[in-house]
């Protein structure tokens, strides 16, 4: 590390937080562990990066972090019902460029995507040079409505719940899809009921046709999902019909014995 990794300095260098620290503070209605892909395992301390320097932390990115805090305080903390229709307010750049910086920490932890955000680092930090093609997508999980025969699955600590609320954080690449090899930049930032899908293009001289075919086809594969217009200021989104299991079973299988052995755990304290 000799460099900031948004703005070039050398220096000095402070922690910056993958997750901002208030949403470690605001998530605890969960357990508070974080899983990391690599190297496979649950981290139960908050998780901070080293490269970044003192005047981008407390500077541009803390002023992205507080606008989340506030999308959070209005949204984000509470979980959508079936049925449920929000009226969505936001600042596209600022939620944009919120959630690459999100997931550019997070690409430089795990090693994924890193050499492609790292593209859009002006963007984040100033809000100049915004990409000419660039998608964010959202859809609203609703709780999973346990069934009886799923109690035999369900560990101690969350008998007699009727629902299991979407309670992650996660930042990932996106579950694969046909299309998905046509982005740059596919990344899944999802908090509580919220699941935001951020689509970069690859290549600068792709068509306008070809970017809004790739974008109908990408959420054709994700059901329920509506496009944040850069051009407005709001949506009404419905809640869809894609619940916490559902919208986590392919994470939860992948990482199966992690998660049994993180319940275990917790039941036993």
């Amino acid at each position: 590390m000799s460099e900031c990794a948004y703005c070039g300095r050398q220096g000095p260098f402070t922690r910056e937080h993958l997750f901002p620290k208030w949403l470690y503070k605001r998530t605890t209605h969960y357990e508070q562990q974080f899983l990391l892909a690599k190297p496979d395992r649950f981290i139960d301390s908050q998780l901070t990066i080293r490269d970044v320097c003192g005047k981008c932390n407390h500077g541009a990115l803390s002023h992205l972090d507080a606008y989340g805090h506030k999308l959070y305080d209005k949204y984000f903390d509470h979980f959508i019902n079936r049925n449920e229709v929000v009226n969505f307010i936001y600042d596209f750049d600022l939620l944009t460029r919120w959630l690459l910086k999100l997931s550019y920490n997070s690409a430089r932890v795990h090693r994924s995507d890193e050499n492609e955000l790292s593209k859009y680092i002006n963007y984040i930090i100033t809000g100049c040079n915004k990409p000419t093609h660039l998608a964010v997508v959202l859809r609203l999980i609703v709780p999973y409505r346990l069934r009886p025969e799923d109690q035999k699955y369900v560990p101690p600590s969350l008998q007699g719940l009727k629902e299991l609320p979407p309670a992650f954080v996660r930042i990932a690449r996106a579950e694969p899809s046909p299309n998905a090899s046509r982005f740059s930049v596919c990344r899944m930032i999802g908090i509580n009921s919220y699941y935001f899908y951020v689509l970069l293009p690859k290549g600068v001289d792709i068509s306008r046709q070809i970017w809004r075919t790739n974008l109908r086809e990408f959420e054709s594969w994700f059901p329920g999902t509506e496009r944040i217009s850069a051009a407005k200021n709001k949506i009404m989104l419905r809640a869809s019909k894609i619940d916490s299991l559902e919208v986590a079973e392919r994470h939860l299988l992948l990482h199966q014995s992690l998660y049994q052995s993180a319940m275990a755990k917790t039941d036993n304290k």
